[in-house]
């Protein structure tokens, strides 16, 4: 009988899966070395990813652009929100400012707007007078958008807050280092301008000049 008993206690232990709290078993996981084994056929090993491009993400000048000029312009929209403006307020005005006189559809390209939504946008700076439509003096069909007579104490305002964050920007930076920053980033986008598809903006901008003047005069 002990004979017998010792068999059967020995046969369920080498039976049961020698497993402790808190592992895997690798045979019932390990599928891919194991479906050929005792078949003939070779065992596959499944290849990890491999990390094909490595680059220090903070020398590259292409995110730090979009990280300073992000930072800028949320900094900007924080200071002048605290004067009453909203974003999309001084968006059209900062544009205006720089380009006077653009038609309606172009400025919706440069601010990446739907024309509708730009049109309603154009109509309340209007009604405040800040800004002010003319028909095109070529083409009355266009409409060009100036800046209005009542535009000047809020860009005057605008500018004051816009020339204070640039200081707070280039904090540390000596006369020349901030000169020799500004001129690289001119270079940098002069190269850019140079490539396919920037031609139109550029004749854009240089038509919208035309007109001021053209309006001015008249």
């Amino acid at each position: 009988m002990s004979t017998k008993l010792s068999t059967k206690l020995s046969t369920k232990l080498s039976a049961k899966p020698s497993t402790k709290p808190g592992t895997r078993q690798s045979a019932s996981l390990d599928t891919s070395e194991g479906a050929g084994a005792g078949s003939g056929a070779p065992a596959t090993r499944t290849a990890k990813p491999a990390i094909l491009i490595q680059e220090d993400l903070s020398r590259n000048f292409g995110f730090l652009l979009n990280d300073v000029a992000r930072l800028m312009r949320t900094t900007y929209d924080r200071r002048v929100r605290e004067q009453g403006l909203t974003r999309s307020q001084w968006w059209v005005l900062t544009h205006l400012f720089r380009s006077d006189g653009v038609t309606q559809t172009e400025l919706a390209e440069i601010l990446e707007v739907e024309k509708p939504t730009l049109g309603r946008l154009v109509d309340r700076l209007e009604a405040k007078g800040w800004v002010c439509r003319q028909h095109d003096a070529r083409d009355r069909r266009v409409w060009r958008v100036f800046l209005g007579p009542d535009a000047e104490p809020v860009m005057r305002q605008m500018r004051e807050i816009a020339a204070g964050l640039r200081s707070d920007a280039l904090s540390g930076l000596s006369a020349l280092e901030r000169e020799a920053f500004v001129d690289t980033l001119i270079k940098v986008k002069a190269n850019l301008s140079r490539l396919p598809g920037v031609e139109r903006r550029k004749g854009s901008q240089a038509a919208a000049r035309a007109a001021t003047v053209r309006q001015r005069d008249a």
